[in-house]
């Protein structure tokens, strides 16, 4: 088995109403900014063992589905898939 380590972020979906409007006004309130547009999600850093590459990939993406998004109102975008190794 190989060692991977994974980066998935998980925003809402753009019809999707979220905290984002929420940011968006309090930042407002302290300062005007041109333009402010902002967009809240998650960062997950997932460690985990496949045989190889597809392997790995196939089982981030079923993570990412089954358990880190509601597919209702959220998206999925794996941004990093890498095999590791801890020895030095």
């Amino acid at each position: 088995m190989k060692k991977f380590h994974a980066k998935v972020i998980v925003k809402m979906k753009p019809d999707s109403l979220d905290k984002s409007v929420m940011l968006e006004h309090a930042i407002e309130y302290f300062m005007p900014v041109p333009e402010l547009s902002c967009h809240t999600g998650e960062v997950y850093y997932i460690d985990f063992a496949a045989e190889d590459q597809c392997e790995a990939l196939h089982m981030i993406e079923k993570i990412s589905q089954e358990v880190l998004t509601n597919e209702e109102i959220e998206n999925f975008e794996i941004r990093k898939l890498e095999e590791f190794s801890l020895e030095s």
